[in-house]
């Protein structure tokens, strides 16, 4: 079932053409990775999904209910943690998620069970009663992933959670979402390729407004599969392996070979047919097999071939 729908949605500042004609759907259960250029317009999607922004024209529907600009009842359904997230300093983790909680409506007592099992879930179990404003960015961002499911939101909209984390808050970020998806659908917009790659099972990938290219992450990268095997040598076969790739060079069946210090890449026309062939001539030459394998195509790759020159555009 589709979580979140967008259909045609076109906005512009200005002169300035942001997004054009987007269109892309979400599904239930699935982390969606939404990727591009910084400024490529995430965010500006990311406001007009929780009625931020009003789009020039288009639609966006958060469970099949129509999202509205302004006070949208939609946000009902929808936990938001933007980039940077803002809290009052002068406030406790407890304080921060109750009073979240009363402006979503809650009970007292559903405000309380739901506070504390979120502290834990985020990590900050021990730290609750202190002020925010001694916490730490990476302690802000599990806040802010906290305050964002107090209500039991369908979804989760997350505007580059981890850009400005350092390495141990990143994974610990990254962790945290793979936990939460659980209980909620995520779309989750970044910049760093190897967060999508990591907890993401869909994507889609804006460019000048639109999106490049969409879906599952497995079957994406299983269509742009290239027939090519990558050979790594021993480093006591080093000094054959000139030899080696001459010949492989001569073999009719082998389309390219690029060869640096202990890898060879070796292009073939059939990866069943001409891989078995390929098997054959190594285990016949002098040189040492450390690993055989089917170079699999990278999000930074797909991302690099899909995306063209486009103008700077703000978000």
């Amino acid at each position: 079932m589709t979580c979140l729908t967008l259909e045609s949605v076109s906005k512009s500042f200005g002169d300035l053409s942001v997004l054009k004609d987007l269109s892309f759907e979400v599904n239930e259960g699935s982390i969606f990775g939404f990727i591009g250029k910084n400024g490529s317009g995430k965010t500006t999607t990311m406001k007009i999904v929780v009625g931020l922004l009003k789009a020039d024209q288009g639609c966006v529907h958060v469970q099949g209910k129509r999202v509205d600009f302004g006070e949208t009842a939609t946000n009902r359904l929808v936990g938001f943690l933007p980039d940077v997230p803002e809290f009052y300093g002068f406030m406790n983790a407890m304080e921060y998620l109750t009073f979240c909680g009363r402006i979503a409506g809650m009970n007292p007592t559903d405000i309380l069970r739901k506070a504390n099992e979120l502290i834990v879930l985020v990590g900050l179990k021990g730290s609750e009663k202190r002020r925010l404003k001694g916490y730490s960015r990476g302690m802000k961002q599990r806040l802010g992933i906290a305050q964002a499911l107090i209500h039991d939101p369908i979804l989760l909209i997350c505007d580059e959670p981890t850009s400005a984390l350092d390495p141990v808050g990143r994974a610990e970020l990254l962790n945290i979402l793979s936990m939460v998806r659980e209980r909620t659908t995520i779309l989750f917009s970044t910049h760093i390729l190897a967060d999508v790659e990591r907890i993401c099972d869909y994507v889609g990938v804006l460019d000048n407004g639109s999106i490049a290219l969409e879906g599952n992450l497995d079957t994406i990268k299983s269509a742009h599969r290239s027939d090519v095997i990558v050979v790594e040598l021993s480093e006591a076969a080093q000094g054959a392996a000139p030899q080696t790739v001459d010949r492989l060079r001569e073999l009719p069946f082998v389309r390219s070979v690029q060869w640096q210090e202990r890898l060879i890449h070796v292009g073939v026309g059939s990866l069943e047919a001409d891989g078995r062939l390929l098997l054959a001539e190594l285990a016949g030459s002098p040189c040492t097999v450390l690993r055989y394998q089917v170079q699999e195509p990278t999000l930074e790759n797909l991302y690099r071939a899909v995306l063209e020159p486009s103008e700077e555009v703000v978000a």
